[in-house]
């Protein structure tokens, strides 16, 4: 230590903060980057940043309503926001980004724990006096995705976003589609077709977000200016956009475990992903190596990938 000191002309006094500084970055992360590779999303032509026409409010309310003809195969959308959200889909909370304090670990109130660039929770949790003068995380990188197609039904549907920001007129940019099992593909685009409010009109809190409340009395989304349409997210390439290909395979009658195995060629292989859905426990092993989960949880049976919780995170 002394010969570094030396070395770089620094009093020892200005070596100890910057050690002090440094970890409590450490402690505040838990975590020391990305582990895994990103993978870059862009926007497709026709979403738009949207806003509300109130300049004064720092909360914005938007809907879309979709009319589908038969039961969905597949739905996904990706969103955006400068703040804080939350998706709900006739009624039913789907996810959300919680925004919390500046002070706390980059998505901190994210509900999709496998999509968060540092991948595991902090090891120690601090609240600073005077928060509100920290700078606020830059969400506008990352986009987050959602599977619609649990909460989508035959008929009339309402896709809403509630934001909460920093500053007023917070904006949101959105994308999807919804595929129905009779092959009718709706896009889900944010533009200016989208209804708007700084608040939600009528009585109740919630009840804007349900199919039958009507819209007829809102404004229409105001179009931004905003132009950033290339973000990055830790989900592979159409995890989501594509439908399930798989099969269903049933386990013996007589219960217990149950194992299967599948056996292909590939040539100079860069990357890969897999999708699975079980009724019960699950355990996964490529080449004779078990692929075990790098998450706060530890295994894939707690919907350590891309299950949400089950509820709001406290």
């Amino acid at each position: 230590m002394a010969s570094i000191v030396q070395k770089i002309g620094l009093s020892k006094a200005s070596v100890w903060i910057f050690a002090a500084l440094l970890l409590t970055q450490l402690f505040l992360t838990g975590n020391y980057g990305p582990k895994s590779g990103l993978y870059d999303y862009v926007a497709p032509d026709g979403a738009q940043w949207i806003t509300t026409h109130d300049g004064g409010q720092y909360t914005g309310c938007f809907r879309r309503d979709v009319e589908l003809t038969s039961e969905v195969r597949n739905a996904w959308i990706g969103v955006v926001s400068d703040g804080g959200f939350e998706l709900v889909c006739n009624g039913g909370a789907v996810g959300a980004q919680g925004y919390w304090r500046p002070t706390r670990i980059f998505q901190n109130g994210l509900t999709e724990p496998g999509q968060r660039l540092l991948g595991r929770e902090p090891i120690v949790a601090y609240n600073f006096p005077r928060e509100y003068q920290w700078t606020g995380h830059n969400n506008t990188k990352v986009v987050t995705l959602f599977d619609l197609r649990p909460y989508l039904k035959k008929g009339k549907n309402s896709i809403c976003l509630e934001l909460e920001g920093r500053s007023p007129q917070p904006e949101v940019l959105a994308f999807g589609s919804i595929l129905t099992k009779n092959g009718q593909l709706t896009e889900i685009r944010t533009d200016g077709q989208w209804f708007a409010e700084p608040v939600p009109l009528g009585l109740g809190q919630n009840s804007w977000t349900k199919p039958l409340y009507s819209t007829s009395h809102w404004s229409r989304a105001q179009t931004s200016t905003t132009s950033r349409k290339s973000f990055v997210s830790k989900v592979p390439k159409k995890v989501y956009e594509e439908a399930f290909q798989g099969e269903w395979v049933l386990k013996d009658e007589h219960g217990g475990n149950s194992s299967y195995m599948a056996g292909f060629d590939v040539s100079e292989p860069v990357g890969g992903s897999m999708r699975i859905t079980s009724y019960g426990d699950f355990w996964l092993w490529v080449n004779g190596e078990r692929v075990d989960v790098k998450g706060a949880k530890g295994n894939f049976n707690a919907g350590e990938w891309d299950v949400t919780w089950s509820g709001r995170r406290p």
